[in-house]
C-alpha cells in the first residue's frame, strides 16, 4: 500500500517540476475511503495551496454518490475539495 505522505510527496514533486497542474481523483468509489480522501485532499491544499508552488493546483474528486448522500454523509471531505 502506498501512503497518503508518498502521494503527496509525489505529486509536490511533479508541480515543482512543471508536469502537474491539477490533481484528479477517481477509480472505484473514493469516498468508500473517505478518512484517507479527507487526508490527502487537506494535505495536498496545505503544501500546494495559493501559497505554495505555481500557486495553487485544480484538485478534484469524482464520484457515483448522489450529491445528496456526499453532502450528508462526507461533508468534511468536501470542505476540502475546493470550489
Amino acid at each position: 500500500a502506498t501512503s497518503v505522505e508518498a502521494v503527496v510527496d509525489a505529486v509536490v514533486a511533479r508541480v515543482g517540476d512543471g508536469t502537474v497542474e491539477g490533481v484528479t481523483i477517481s477509480g472505484g468509489e473514493p469516498f468508500e475511503q473517505a478518512a484517507r480522501l479527507r487526508e490527502l485532499a487537506a494535505s495536498l491544499r496545505e503544501r500546494l495551496g495559493p501559497n505554495g508552488p505555481a500557486g495553487g493546483i485544480d484538485l478534484m474528486a469524482y464520484s457515483g454518490l448522489r450529491w445528496e448522500v456526499l453532502r450528508r454523509d462526507h461533508a468534511a471531505v468536501l470542505a476540502e475539495l475546493p470550489g
